[in-house]
């Protein structure tokens, strides 16, 4: 693991493609000379030749006094673009994390008051380093393919050599492991291989990370724990009406991903669950039975053609659920507050035999969703198991709009 040092620095300018880019960028802010005192180590992707095209460059520091050491870094780099800066602790330990961007390159700066040699980020990239060297060139492309596909470097690591376990812990705990011992985890790796199941339960996990970054900071009621509960109740549904639940998990992980209420363009979304897919080697006739599912399960004001496959079914009934009852509720009020939408004003009707355009525009009220959409659901309701379930949320709005009409006016 390289200090980050004006020779260690020099050995960029004739690395790979990826360190002699970012070369002239570690020249210019000076990291070796600003953090010289921190004992800054230069970790990561990029030094083990793993890295992707949104990588950062990673620099490990060990700050006794956090507060001298956040002046000396706002002092030289809260100037550049993206500039952030925040107190934290990990794993008990204070810690200070700065990133910025210098010429469209991330840079993140990790201080904490523990000696670099003992950081999780620095025994990480030892063993990482180690595991590689004796792997050879394709544990690194695989790997790297991994991390493009979307899954972080330890979890892809994990991955690769058959981890079990916390892969963030499992690595640590690998670090002090002679290379004998190391060479029969590889080894033993290479001959297992990998069945079909655990394949399609790799790349379900993938997909719960990605879709969980990808939706992280939503708050229209279509964010993550919207995609986690239709996930679990299309994985109930899925039981009991015998439908493929590796499609069935994988549509609902995916399917707001190319929605119009949270991306620009569903056409990109679409091309970008399709990428995903691809490049995590999901099987064609999958891919082909998930993007189907995503382009016709959607309501948009009720005029959409009959959803096809079981699978389809499954996943829009699941998707449908988490609209009524006490979530849909929830959700409905969620979304008004995101869009600026009013609760309720008695002058404004429902509206009725929508396009996909009007529904999507136009005067409307929270409460008015309930005519134009939530209440239809139930009697829309596709598999024996998903009508069952519907029943009773139905019957919880009934009663809450109720109870809303006489608290509107004043009777309770």
């Amino acid at each position: 693991m390289s200090n980050l040092t004006p020779q260690a620095i020099a050995c960029f300018r004739e690395g790979t493609p990826r360190q002699q880019q970012i070369y002239p960028i570690l020249t210019k802010l000076r990291l070796d000379q600003v953090l010289e005192t921190y004992d800054p180590h230069l970790v990561g992707t990029i030094p083990l030749d793993i890295d992707i095209p949104t990588s950062d460059i990673d620099v490990l520091c060990d700050a006794q006094d956090l507060q001298h050491f956040r002046k000396i870094v706002e002092e030289h780099y809260a100037t550049y673009a993206d500039f952030n800066i925040v107190e934290q602790s990990v794993n008990q330990i204070p810690t200070l994390v700065a990133n910025f961007t210098c010429d469209d390159v991330p840079i993140e700066i990790f201080a904490q008051a523990c000696p670099v040699k003992e950081q999780n980020g620095y025994l990480h990239k030892v063993i990482e380093e180690r595991l590689l060297t004796l792997a050879g060139d394709k544990a690194r492309e695989e790997i790297r393919q991994l991390k493009v596909s979307g899954m972080k470097t330890e979890p892809a690591f994990a991955h690769y050599f058959h981890l079990s376990g916390d892969p963030y812990t499992r690595l640590r705990e690998l670090v002090h492991v002679e290379d004998a011992e190391l060479q029969i985890i590889i080894d033993s790796k290479m001959d297992a291989g990998i069945s079909a199941s655990e394949e399609k339960a790799a790349i379900l996990t993938r997909a719960h990370e990605y879709v969980q970054d990808q939706l992280k900071h939503d708050a229209s009621g279509h964010d993550w724990w919207h995609i986690y509960r239709v996930v679990q109740t299309a994985k109930t549904i899925a039981k009991q009406e015998k439908a493929n639940a590796f499609v069935c998990e994988l549509a609902a992980l995916m399917h707001d991903l190319a929605d119009d209420k949270v991306i620009a363009s569903e056409e990109e979304g679409l091309a970008n669950i399709k990428t995903w897919l691809v490049s995590n080697r999901v099987d064609a006739k999958s891919i082909e039975a998930v993007l189907e599912i995503i382009t016709t399960m959607s309501f948009k004001g009720g005029n959409r053609p009959p959803i096809r496959t079981l699978e389809g079914k499954v996943v829009q009934d699941a998707d449908r659920l988490d609209a009524i009852g006490a979530m849909g509720i929830s959700r409905v009020f969620a979304y008004s507050g995101a869009k600026q939408r009013i609760i309720h004003d008695p002058a404004i009707r429902p509206r009725e035999n929508m396009t996909t355009a009007e529904y999507r525009s136009g005067e409307d009220t929270a409460i008015n969703h309930f005519y134009e959409k939530l209440l239809k659901l139930k009697d829309l309701m596709n598999t024996n198991y998903g009508k069952q379930m519907a029943d009773e949320r139905h019957r919880f709005m009934e009663n809450y709009l109720e109870q809303f009409y006489m608290e509107w006016d004043g009777l309770k």
